[in-house]
C-alpha cells in the first residue's frame, strides 16, 4: 500500500473517531438542554399555580360575588377563579327579598338591571349593590356614580365610590375629580382613573387662576410633557 494510501485510512479513521466525539457531545448537550427545559417548563407551572394561589389567598375576604344555593357559599373572585363551600349552620338564614334576587342577578336581562338600579336608588329595594355591579351596563353605573357624586363621595347604602370605578365610564370619573380639583381638592381614590384631557384642563385652569389653593405637586407625575413645560412657563413668570 503506498503512502499516500494509508495517509488516506488514517485521515479516515480520525475523521471517523472526531464524528463520533461530536456525536456523543451533541447527544450529551442534547440531553442538558431538555433538562433545564423540562426544569424551567416546572418552575413555570409551580409558579402560575403559587400565583393562582396567592391571588386567591389576597382576595379571599374580598370576592366580587356571592350567591348561596343548597347548603353551599359560592364565592366569585376578581381573577375569575371561584370557591365553593358549604354553609355552616349558623350562616344559614332566612333569606330577604334582596337575596333572592342577588342569586339572580347573572341571568336578568339589560331592562329587569336598569329597574333593580332605580329600586335601589329609590330606597325600595335592600341589596348589597357592589355585588350586582359587574353585571350593569354604563347608565346604570352613572346613576349610581351621579347619587353618590351628588352627596359629596359620602356613601349610599354600603355603596361607595371606590366600589363604582373600575366599571364607571373615564369622562364620569374625570368630570367628578375636576369638579373637586377646581374647588382646590385632590382626590386621590379618583387618581389613577383620570383622562388626559382632563389633566390638562386642571393645569390651564391653575395657571390661569393665581389665586388657586390646588396642591398641583401631587399630580405631577400624571402630566405629559406639554401640561409640565405649561406650568414651568407659569411658575418663571410668577416669580417676576
Amino acid at each position: 500500500m503506498k503512502d499516500w494510501q494509508k495517509d488516506f485510512e488514517t485521515m479516515g479513521a480520525k475523521l471517523n473517531e472526531l464524528g463520533k466525539l461530536i456525536d456523543d457531545k451533541l447527544e450529551g448537550l442534547e440531553t442538558v438542554i431538555n433538562d433545564k427545559i423540562q426544569v424551567y417548563v416546572t418552575r413555570f407551572v409551580d409558579d402560575n399555580e403559587k400565583r393562582r394561589r396567592e391571588r386567591a389567598e389576597r382576595n379571599k375576604d374580598n370576592p366580587v360575588y356571592e350567591y348561596h344555593a343548597n347548603g353551599f357559599t359560592t364565592h366569585v373572585y376578581k381573577d375569575g377563579t371561584k370557591t365553593v363551600t358549604p354553609e355552616k349552620e349558623e350562616e344559614k338564614k332566612e333569606k330577604t327579598k334582596g337575596d333572592k334576587i342577588l342569586g339572580m342577578v347573572p341571568f336578568l336581562d339589560e331592562e329587569s338591571l336598569h329597574e333593580l338600579t332605580l329600586q335601589f336608588l329609590d330606597g325600595d329595594l335592600e341589596i348589597e349593590m357592589q355585588k350586582v355591579l359587574p353585571f350593569l351596563g354604563e347608565k346604570d353605573i352613572a346613576l349610581l356614580m351621579k347619587k353618590i357624586a351628588g352627596n359629596n363621595g359620602e356613601p349610599f347604602k354600603e355603596l361607595k365610590l371606590a366600589h363604582l370605578l373600575p366599571f364607571a365610564d373615564e369622562q364620569e370619573i374625570s368630570r367628578i375629580f375636576m369638579q373637586k380639583a377646581k374647588q382646590g381638592v385632590i382626590d386621590e381614590e379618583l387618581i389613577s382613573y383620570v383622562d388626559s384631557d382632563c389633566w390638562h384642563e386642571i393645569v390651564v385652569d391653575y395657571c390661569e387662576n393665581k389665586d388657586s389653593n390646588l396642591d398641583i405637586d401631587k399630580i405631577y407625575p400624571h402630566l405629559d410633557e406639554r401640561d409640565l413645560k405649561l406650568l414651568f412657563k407659569t411658575y418663571l413668570t410668577r416669580q417676576k
